[in-house]
């Protein structure tokens, strides 16, 4: 950190340490004057500047990710407290993962409880106004933190941190804002480590050490994998990588029941219940790979066996599972205010960009038949596939900034175009209107009335516009379309291997009671 910057920290310290004496001589005049509500709020903030400062020394210290801490340092109500109310404890004291918890409990506890004083509840049932809200015990411990921590502040100053520090800090900063180190940092092995060392500068310094010896161990292990000789025959069957990747759907719900039986019966592809909400579920899956797969070649082999996994759920299902889901499908704002009426509105666009895809619960007969999708679809590059996954992929992306409705039923369409193509059912796309209900017939009800669906992407195709206004409808019924007759090709084929393997079992059998009997069979002669 350089001295300019240590000066301006200072003179910001300086400036929330007199700002938060201000507020806390406010809090006890009000106190005096029988305003506990605004006096717990004036409190509050006091200590709110009391933790501004611990933030901003943290931040300033990280030249790469300070910006953020510095923000929060300014929005974040509940962090602020938190670091008011744990900064002392953080160098002085034994750390601990209960530790921590108590004061990130304290701190969110005084927040909420500072709101009931300062706003009415819109809570019918309950009739407490803001100034009987707050209690006067709870007020004068409040004050008394604040008092106590804010005479720490004023006893100390900053110190500018050696370069070790510095740097162990600035990696700690970027540390924590990486999803999987952070996951890491605050698990039960690294709290333990915590709670040995109790103090968080060492605690850093070693955290940052395990990581760098972790991450030369991999740069070893990788190199190790790419001289490695090709396995065996035999090896190359063998387990070696599991890949995890979750999925999301608006469409099914999942029961644990029908998953525990499917990981009874499967091996290389386990499943598992995720987050829930009141409309999605989420599905892990877990896919396991073999020894032949290659180390340079895992990635590819993972997306493009995840890919493959996802499009035969898609199309087994004629549901809709995903990595992403529109966010914004109605609404853009957080919040809209009639300022005449001094009251919350809510306005949201008709109809909204979110599918109504029905109550389905995903049965153990859809992930049957996405067993033989993944088993027989193509999987090499071929057309079909690919537009569908334009159209699943922009699905999740169609929302009021970037509606795609166009665009999906169009890849859909293109999708049962091509598909036709490749299962040779139509040869040209001018037979493709005429073969359409003749082939649809068998596999939905009023093959007449899907039709019009057909004329409407032609239409679209040709004009490059449509007297219909195309919705999301229009796109989940193209897409089913799409779904029913690819699953109807992929169950023929099924059908077919399993009369062929029946031969092939036949045939074995009739040899080896040949062979029993002393005959022996040549098939070139009887060609």
């Amino acid at each position: 950190m350089k001295s300019e910057q240590i000066e301006n920290l200072k003179k910001t310290r300086q400036k929330c340490v007199g700002h938060a004496k201000d507020l806390l001589n406010s809090a006890k005049i009000l106190h005096s004057k029988g305003y506990a509500n605004i006096a717990y709020h004036l409190a509050t903030l006091a200590l709110e500047e009391i933790g501004k400062i611990i933030m901003l020394t943290a931040g300033f210290a990280s030249s790469k990710r300070g910006g953020n801490i510095i923000k929060q340092a300014g929005e974040d109500h509940v962090k602020k407290l938190f670091w008011a109310l744990w900064g002392p404890s953080a160098s002085k004291e034994k750390i601990t993962k209960e530790q921590i918890e108590k004061f990130i409990d304290l701190a969110k506890n005084i927040h909420k409880y500072r709101l009931s004083g300062l706003y009415v509840s819109i809570d019918l049932e309950n009739q407490t106004s803001p100034k009987d809200s707050i209690d006067e015990n709870k007020l004068k411990t409040l004050i008394n933190i604040a008092e106590a921590r804010l005479g720490m502040e004023e006893n100390s100053d900053i110190q500018e941190p050696d370069e070790q520090t510095q740097a162990d800090l600035e990696w700690f900063q970027n540390a924590a804002y990486d999803p999987y180190k952070k996951n890491l940092m605050f698990g039960q092995k690294a709290l333990a480590k915590l709670h040995e060392l109790g103090r968080t500068n060492e605690w850093i310094r070693w955290m940052r050490q395990q990581f760098e010896i972790a991450e030369k161990e991999s740069i070893e292990l990788l190199q190790k994998e790419l001289h490695k000789p090709e396995p065996s025959e035999k090896e190359k069957t063998e387990k070696k990588w599991q890949v995890r990747f979750k999925l999301i759907t608006p469409s099914h719900s999942i029961r644990e029941k029908v998953l525990n039986e499917w990981n009874s019966h499967i091996n290389i592809i386990k499943l598992a219940l995720g987050k829930r909400t009141p409309r999605t579920c989420e599905l892990i899956i877990d896919m396991i790979f073999p020894k032949s797969v290659r180390i340079e070649t895992l990635w590819y082999a993972a997306w493009w066996g995840a890919r493959l996994f996802a499009i035969s759920l898609n199309i087994a299902t004629k549901g809709y599972f995903w990595w992403y889901l529109p966010k914004d499908t109605s609404k853009f704002y957080e919040k809209i205010r009639d300022l005449e009426h001094n009251t919350d509105v809510a306005v949201e666009m008709k109809p909204n960009l979110r599918l109504n895809w029905g109550n389905n619960v995903l049965s153990r007969t859809e992930l049957n038949y996405a067993v033989i999708c993944y088993r027989f679809l193509p999987k090499d590059n071929v057309d079909f596939l690919n537009a569908y996954v334009t159209g699943i992929s922009l699905m999740g992306k169609s929302d009021i900034h970037t509606p795609f409705e166009e665009e999906i039923f169009m890849q859909f369409f293109h999708a049962l175009l091509y598909a036709m193509k490749f299962y040779e059912d139509c040869k040209d796309e001018q037979s493709f209107e005429t073969t359409f209900e003749s082939i649809f017939k068998p596999l939905v009800e009023n093959p007449s009335d899907m039709k019009e669906y057909i004329q409407l992407a032609e239409e679209l195709k040709r004009d490059k516009k449509s007297k219909r206004k195309i919705t999301l409808d229009e796109c989940g019924i193209m897409k089913i379309l799409f779904d029913v007759y690819v699953l109807s090709k992929i169950n023929l084929q099924a059908v077919a291997d399993k009369r062929k393997e029946a031969r092939s079992d036949i045939t074995k059998k009739t040899e080896a009671a040949g062979t029993g009997l002393g005959i022996e069979t040549n098939h070139e002669e009887h060609k």
